[in-house]
């Protein structure tokens, strides 16, 4: 099953990728409004409405790919940690990360109602409640806190196995690959805190964030699949 979790997870990233290409190469992700309008021939109005609308499906796609990720992790510690105490840890983990998919989710739908109000700014009659730079802040420390949990999770078991010192070490970093993905999520989180939403410029705000957010995201892919030590499970 964490097989199934990680191609998801890749096509989720893929899609992120597209997203963000799109962005930059048709709609001036890291140029101002202007100089995109004047670029692709568009008014400055429909370069903002662009973003906003790329915006939205970059969090959509965000949002799957870190969490099927987070899941195919966490499938294959409960594949090989089959017969250890941290079996209910994984499952408290999990929960929580299904949580956090479900919640960001609705959150992201839920930004504006209706939704395409968030981009069609010829829609009047809307309710927008979900505060841009809370929703980006609040959602991504989260993620933070669970990846920090994901990675802390197996210290103990593979503390336990019977490997030389030097090789418990390895087996730890390999383990610990994800926290190249922890330190981009930080990044994230201090460009959400800085993030705003009514410059006028969505392009030029966002570029460093989606960046980053993609590094992110397609580093998750590898985290989640770079773990194949089969060998392992005779260890325990």
């Amino acid at each position: 099953m964490d097989d199934v979790f990680a191609v998801v997870g890749l096509l989720s990233a893929v899609a992120k990728s597209t997203v963000a290409l799109t962005w930059a190469i048709d709609y001036g992700l890291g140029r101002t409004s202007q100089e995109a309008a004047q670029r692709s021939g568009l008014t400055t109005t429909d370069i903002e409405e662009k973003a906003w609308f790329l915006l939205f499906l970059g969090s959509l796609t965000y949002t799957f790919g870190l969490a099927f990720c987070k899941f195919a992790i966490l499938g294959f510690y409960w594949r090989l940690f089959k017969y250890t105490r941290i079996r209910l840890a994984i499952q408290i983990v999990s929960a929580v990360t299904l949580a956090w998919f479900v919640v960001r989710l609705f959150l992201v739908n839920l930004q504006c109602i209706p939704i395409q109000a968030m981009w069609d700014a010829s829609i009047t009659d809307k309710t927008c409640k979900v505060d841009a730079n809370t929703f980006f802040f609040s959602t991504v420390l989260t993620h933070i806190l669970i990846e920090i949990a994901i990675l802390i999770l197996p210290a103990y078991e593979v503390s336990k196995m019977h490997l030389p010192r030097g090789q418990k070490i390895m087996v730890i970093m390999l383990f610990m690959f994800g926290i190249v993905v922890c330190l981009l999520s930080v990044w994230v989180l201090v460009l959400s805190a800085k993030f705003q939403s009514h410059t006028g410029d969505l392009g030029l705000e966002m570029y460093v964030h989606t960046s980053v957010a993609t590094a992110e995201e397609n580093l998750a892919v590898v985290s989640g699949k770079h773990q194949s030590i089969p060998a392992l499970s005779d260890k325990q």
